[in-house]
């Protein structure tokens, strides 16, 4: 296994749950989502819709890697994830920034 990444929320919230497994992997998948940056995505995209289907697609590939245990989520909410899958998930956000520059650069 790769990197280990502990977050600290921007804003203190919450919230009890009981034995609640889904949010558990939901949360890190919107923290992972932080730590790589995709939320900087959000000014660069036009249409609302367009972003949150970009990050529904991250989150699918997230889900998809937990079942190849390639990202672990533990009890505690700690966050684990190979160092390969990391990275290409790090650069295709960095692409798709570079491609949104690029058109925005061309319609200009």
């Amino acid at each position: 296994m790769g990197d280990v990444i502990d977050f600290k929320p921007r804003h203190k919230v919450e919230v009890e749950l009981e034995n609640d497994e889904q949010r558990l992997l939901e949360a890190g998948i919107v923290s992972l989502w932080e730590v790589l940056d995709g939320p900087s995505l959000k000014d660069k995209i036009d249409d609302e819709l367009a972003y949150l289907f970009l990050f529904l697609q991250f989150s699918g590939v997230c889900f998809d890697n937990m079942v190849e245990e390639n990202i672990i989520i533990d009890e505690e909410g700690s966050l684990s994830i190979a160092t390969d899958l990391r990275e290409a998930l790090q650069d295709a956000l960095k692409d798709i920034e570079r491609e949104l520059a690029t058109n925005n650069n061309n319609t200009k």
